[in-house]
């Protein structure tokens, strides 16, 4: 889920011409002055990973520890 969700944001500014060449896999290819679009893009992500991330440690935390199991 982790790997969708980043694509989909580092792809969800970007203009079409650049979506496509993004997801058939032809990043390798783009020219120089679109990089900053996808730098901003994984900027993004790793933020919404990040945020996700820090959530589930905290809701981890509230619940305490786990009761102890009887024999």
């Amino acid at each position: 889920m982790s790997t969708a969700l980043s694509l989909t944001l580092v792809a969800a500014k970007l203009p079409a011409k650049l979506q496509s060449a993004i997801y058939q896999g032809n990043g390798a290819n783009l020219p120089v002055r679109d990089l900053p679009l996808l730098t901003g893009g994984f900027r993004m992500s790793l933020a919404a990973l990040l945020l996700a991330t820090m959530l589930g440690m905290i809701a981890s935390l509230v619940r305490g520890p786990r009761p102890t199991e009887l024999p």
